[in-house]
Order: C-alpha cells, then sequence, then structure tokens
C-alpha cells in the first residue's frame, strides 16, 4: 500500500459501512446506525481533506467517491423509507437523481469521451442536506425527540435541492454536448 492509497482505502471503507449502517436500522439497533453512520461522515472528510491537501486525488477517486456517496445516501434513504420515516416521494427523488447522474455520466462520455467530473455547489449543497436528514432522522429514533415540522420542513427542502441539482447536472451535460459557451 501507497500512502497516496490512504483516500481511496477510506472511500472502500465508507462503503463497507453501509452494511452495519442498515443492519443496525433494520433490527432497531439505531443508536449503532447512528455512530456508525458518523464515523462515514468523518471518512468521508478526511479523504477529501487528504486527498486535496497531499495532492493525492486519482481518476479511481474520483470514481470512488460520489459512489460511495450514493450508495450510503441510498441505501440510507431507502431502509428509512422502508421504516416509514422517509416518505416514497422523497426516496423516489433521491433514486431518480442518482440514476440520472450516473446514466447522464455514462452517456456523456460514451458521446464526448473522458472528462473531469466536478461537483456543482447546488449538489454539495444537497448532498450536505440530504446527510443531515438523515442524521436528524436517525438520531431521532436513537436519542431526542426533533420536532416533527423540522424534519418535515428539511424533507422538502431535500426535495427541492434534489430536483434542482438534478437539473443543473442535465443543464451542464447538455452545454457539453452542444458546446453551450457559459458550460
Amino acid at each position: 500500500m501507497r500512502r497516496n492509497d490512504i483516500p481511496n482505502i477510506l472511500t472502500i471503507i465508507r462503503m463497507l459501512l453501509v452494511i452495519p449502517i442498515v443492519y443496525g436500522l433494520l433490527t432497531q439497533h439505531e443508536e449503532l446506525a447512528f455512530y456508525i453512520l458518523v464515523i462515514a461522515a468523518f471518512t468521508d472528510s478526511i479523504d477529501g481533506y487528504i486527498a486535496r491537501q497531499f495532492h493525492w486525488s486519482s481518476r479511481l477517486g474520483s470514481v470512488l467517491d460520489p459512489l460511495a456517496d450514493k450508495i450510503l445516501m441510498v441505501s440510507v434513504f431507502g431502509v428509512l423509507s422502508y421504516l416509514g420515516e422517509v416518505p416514497f416521494w422523497l426516496l423516489s427523488m433521491v433514486v431518480l437523481r442518482e440514476i440520472v447522474l450516473i446514466s447522464g455520466t455514462v452517456i456523456l462520455h460514451l458521446i464526448i469521451g473522458p472528462y473531469e467530473i466536478h461537483p456543482i455547489k447546488i449538489s454539495k449543497l444537497n448532498t450536505f442536506l440530504q446527510i443531515l436528514l438523515t442524521f436528524l432522522l436517525v438520531f431521532n429514533k436513537s436519542f431526542a425527540v426533533i420536532p416533527t415540522i423540522w424534519i418535515a420542513l428539511l424533507m422538502y427542502v431535500v426535495f427541492v435541492t434534489t430536483l434542482v441539482s438534478m437539473l443543473a447536472y442535465m443543464w451542464t451535460w447538455t452545454g457539453k454536448i452542444f458546446g453551450r459557451k457559459e458550460v
């Protein structure tokens, strides 16, 4: 193992942590799921910091990191929906966005060839809000009672940012395909 592999190893660990998070939620060990979710979020922060700080970024990492985020978010949203904590309309939007992003990336790669993938600002905000929502929902199941209105409001905000993020990526991709100057 080389030192510049550390960010990718942390990303793979984050992917593997999905299993005990899902297990904890499904078996009513919400505290376990919460603490592992915290560890997963920590590895996400650390792998990105290390990759940037030491210039250990790689093409593999640029694919694995967003894939790990997608696996974590879709899995946790799916389980929370199954448990009745996330409405189906929100789960559907989160899954639709991820399908569109993966499909769009593949299609764009086939049309224009290799290119750099850069997350857009609304996507970063969306990811943060999705993570915040999952943390609050799991925390609420584990330790405290967060007012329902706060969670409901955050769900609507997550829905909107998920939709806007998906549409923004689609706009960016069409610009790359058709050569718009502002992209």
